[in-house]
């Protein structure tokens, strides 16, 4: 009888114990998966994109989706095509914006010089194509390549809209963008 006791009352705390424990993990499992999802969707050069965001008028969480799409933040990442850094801006791109920005071409490796190049494409884009998804497609296909395809009405009803985007890369591309860029809202409240 003395044994069953026993079992007894290491069952109870046992059980208190456990319960406890599985109260904290769902009290803390939602901050453990925010945390481990800002892992996924970081804010590295936080103080350039947003300040490149506000100056642009660009939604800040578009900005760090690019930059995690192009590059997943690598500074030194090098396209197949040549693009470089963060934003992963061409050669020819750079000296166009610079050149539409009164400037010398920066170093494309320097992160607020690739950012502020970035986001002026991103604004530029959204002015003249209207649409978060066209501007987007502009920035990974060309803006020349968008402009033939909305033109095409086999592509485009209106000449704005894109109904479908013909390179699987790059609607892939505005697909993962879009939903890195609401998940950076999301997370972050930034827009």
């Amino acid at each position: 009888m003395k044994k069953t006791v026993k079992k007894r009352s290491f069952l109870v705390p046992a059980i208190v114990g456990a319960l406890l424990a599985a109260a904290a993990i769902w009290f803390l499992l939602p901050h453990i998966k925010n945390h481990v999802d800002k892992t996924g969707y970081p804010m590295k050069y936080a103080d350039v994109v947003l300040a490149e965001a506000e100056k642009r008028g660009v939604s800040p969480s578009l900005c760090f989706a690019v930059i995690l799409v192009e590059s997943g933040f690598n500074e030194k990442a090098v396209s197949p095509a040549g693009a470089k850094g963060l934003m992963q801006i061409t050669d020819d791109t750079a000296d166009w914006i610079a050149a539409s920005l009164g400037e010398k071409r920066g170093d494309l490796f320097d992160p607020e010089t690739n950012i502020r190049y970035g986001v002026w494409l991103l604004r530029k884009n959204l002015d003249d194509f209207g649409a978060v998804r066209e501007a987007l497609a502009a920035y990974n296909a060309g803006r020349s390549r968008v402009r033939g395809w909305l033109s095409d009405e086999s592509l485009s009803d209106d000449g704005k809209t894109l109904a479908s985007i013909p390179y699987n890369e790059t609607d892939k591309y505005v697909d993962a963008v879009t939903a890195a860029a609401a998940k950076y809202s999301e997370l972050y409240d930034l827009d």
